[in-house]
């Protein structure tokens, strides 16, 4: 796993820490994230981000590696309205 801390427009644009992000189309952003910085700081949201699923899948089996206090969380009401919306726009021609 490469590190990297984002800077200019990619950071700008990878706003993974505000649940508008996620309101909108991120899947572009998500592949140039890939692409560009698998493993990055997000300064702005205090943590580390991994975006390729081999990096991910690592993790998930080393939980040792991850501290709880770094993880984004969602409230419950934002996971719900995320969830509505990403089923309305699937739901759309």
């Amino acid at each position: 796993m490469d590190a990297s801390v984002l800077s200019g427009e990619l950071a700008a644009q990878a706003r993974l820490e505000d649940v508008n992000f996620y309101l909108g189309d991120p899947y572009p952003i998500y592949a140039r994230l890939r692409q560009e910085a698998p493993v990055y700081w997000c300064e702005t949201g205090n943590f580390w981000a991994l975006t390729k699923y081999e990096d991910i899948a690592f993790i998930s089996r080393s939980p040792e590696l991850v501290s709880d206090q770094q993880r984004l969380r969602l409230t419950h009401i934002e996971a719900i309205e995320i969830g509505q919306r990403a089923r309305q726009r699937s739901s759309q021609p």
